[in-house]
């Protein structure tokens, strides 16, 4: 079993990945690398958004249904994911059987228990849990007193989810 990062490596992981979203998504290099995710679904245990499914291709975990790591992006297309560690290509999303009743709903993730402790979330409500995810870093450091990463964690904070779309760094 591995270890917790500290503190320190985990607000430099997040900037990291901050940076990755900002930058944005080279399809070319990333569809090489990255792992395939499909029949995903966000998804939440206590306060940590992420993404459920089956995974191909993973660098260690290899082929196996997942728990990636805090969610961080989900493109308008739903077709890349960025967690707190890598880029993910994502398949058709997890779309749960509903009871007889519900089958003129539509409610396609809605709170369905995936694993002990995990709900699935509706996409809208992993999008806004995420949208704050920058400020939660900042404040972190700010109280941790990362003096030097705090600038770009205010850029980020400041300007997210602007610079999903375009990148913050030019």
């Amino acid at each position: 079993m591995h270890s917790s990062p500290s503190p320190r490596k985990l607000v430099e992981m997040y900037l990291t990945a901050f940076r990755a979203v900002c930058l944005g998504v080279d399809p070319d290099r990333s569809e090489l690398e990255a792992p395939f995710l499909d029949n995903w679904t966000a998804a939440m245990r206590g306060r940590e958004v992420f993404l459920v499914g089956s995974v191909t291709g993973h660098p260690v975990l290899g082929d196996r249904r997942i728990q990636t790591s805090t969610l961080i992006h989900l493109s308008p297309d739903r077709e890349w994911a960025r967690t707190l560690s890598r880029w993910y290509k994502l398949g058709p999303a997890f779309v749960p059987k509903l009871p007889g009743e519900y089958l003129d709903d539509v409610l396609p993730g809605y709170l369905v228990a995936v694993d002990k402790g995990v709900i699935s979330l509706p996409i809208h409500v992993a999008l806004k849990c995420i949208a704050r995810r920058t400020q939660q870093v900042f404040d972190l450091a700010f109280k941790a007193g990362y003096d030097d990463l705090i600038p770009e964690l205010s850029r980020l904070a400041r300007a997210w989810p602007v610079c999903q779309e375009k990148s913050c760094f030019k």
